[in-house]
């Protein structure tokens, strides 16, 4: 692998290998958050938490529970290094078993890129035309299902702070209204940064197909020709191309934050 390429990567693994996010504080959650705590990068003791995993599909059995489940095995496998072809067809077969139950949004699109990442980072003995036709796909599957989230191309307008309104005959502040607002704040905010996670998680596939496409050898007809075939006649494939002609232009990479 190139030193960019690696480089790049790098900064995706940061992207896959942090913190579950949005996996619920319930009994469930908290227990994937027991087992994510045995995450040590490559030191990452997969048996185990496999084993562990194991045991929580066994004790939880609806699909929404086993999505989070297979997630974390996705992610565990992510976070000990998809540069080893094992662990990084670990990463695709669990993420495809988790994309087929019902799973927060966010945690959706990310298996999408770790699953594009897997295929490019895998197997490097494989040429890059060949790589990253696979991983296109991916990337490009993750695309098509953001459109149905209704993701804004804005950054979303954060309430701006306010004394509460509510208060009785006296003028003192009402308790019950007070916590009445402060909870509606709360999950006006909570959707806010569901929306920001959502753009970012849109924002790295389609940075990812950007650079795979910047690569040599060029393939720009390859990459309109798969946008056409999973997005159909999308503003998006326009924006991709562009993207990719501007990226050239600069003679410079897409820049990928992680969350």
């Amino acid at each position: 692998m190139s030193r960019p390429m690696a480089l790049v990567f790098a900064v995706l693994l940061g992207l896959c290998g942090s913190k579950c996010f949005a996996q619920e504080e319930d009994e469930l959650g908290k227990k994937i958050a027991t087992v994510e705590s045995l995450l040590q990068g490559t030191r990452t003791p997969l048996g185990l938490i496999v084993a562990e995993a194991e045991a929580l599909l066994d004790r939880y059995p609806m699909p929404e529970d086993h999505g989070r489940i297979y997630y974390l095995l996705a992610h565990s496998h992510a976070v000990a290094g998809m540069s080893r072809l094992e662990n990084a067809q670990k990463v695709i077969e669990f993420a495809q078993k988790a994309l087929d139950y019902p799973l927060d949004p966010t945690l959706r699109l990310r298996l999408y890129i770790c699953w594009g990442d897997a295929l490019v980072l895998g197997d490097p003995a494989r040429p890059i035309s060949v790589r990253r036709r696979a991983a296109a796909e991916a990337y490009l599957a993750g695309l098509k299902e953001a459109r149905q989230f209704n993701i804004p191309d804005a950054a979303p307008i954060r309430p701006a702070l306010s004394m509460p309104k509510a208060r009785n005959e006296q003028g003192v502040v009402d308790l019950d209204s007070f916590y009445q607002e402060s909870e509606a704040r709360m999950r006006q905010l909570r959707s806010i940064d569901d929306l920001e996670m959502l753009q970012r998680r849109r924002g790295v596939l389609a940075g990812q197909l950007i650079y795979i496409y910047s690569l040599e050898p060029r393939a720009d007809e390859e990459l309109r020709t798969l946008a056409e075939k999973a997005l159909g006649s999308d503003p998006q494939v326009e924006q991709l191309m562009a993207s990719l002609a501007a990226n050239r232009t600069s003679k410079t990479g897409p820049t990928v934050k992680p969350k």
